[in-house]
C-alpha cells in the first residue's frame, strides 16, 4: 500500500498506536530509572532493547519492565565509573528514539 508516497508494510496494532501517544520522555526517564537502581547494586542490565518491554495496557497506561535478567553482570570495580554509566544510559535512550522512530514509520 501507498501511503503518502511511502510503501506500507502493515497497519499499526492498537497497543502500537496507544504506545505511540506515551510520552517518549517518560518512557526514557522509567528505562533509566530501573537501569540506575541495578547500577547501585552493582548489577549491569544489557542495553539492547529486547531486555525491556514496555507494556501497554488496553486502558492506555504503560509500565516498563526488565524482560530477561539472563544477561545481567556483575559490575566490575574498572566498569563501574560515571562515564561507564552515561555511555549505557545514551544507548538506551537511544533504543527508546529508535523504537518510536520505527512505529512512525509503519504510520
Amino acid at each position: 500500500r501507498k501511503n503518502e508516497g511511502k510503501l506500507k508494510w502493515r497497519d499499526l496494532t492498537n497497543h502500537e498506536r496507544l504506545f505511540l501517544n506515551f510520552d517518549k520522555n517518560k518512557i526514557k526517564s522509567e528505562v533509566l530509572r530501573i537501569f540506575e537502581i541495578a547500577w547501585k547494586k552493582k548489577i549491569r542490565l544489557s542495553t539492547d532493547e529486547e531486555e525491556f518491554a514496555v507494556l501497554v495496557n488496553p486502558s492506555g497506561n504503560c509500565r516498563v519492565i526488565v524482560r530477561d535478567c539472563g544477561e545481567m553482570h556483575e559490575l566490575r570495580d574498572l566498569m563501574n565509573t560515571e562515564e561507564s554509566f552515561k555511555k549505557c544510559c545514551s544507548q538506551l535512550e537511544e533504543r527508546v528514539d529508535y523504537l518510536f522512530k520505527g512505529l512512525r514509520g509503519l504510520e
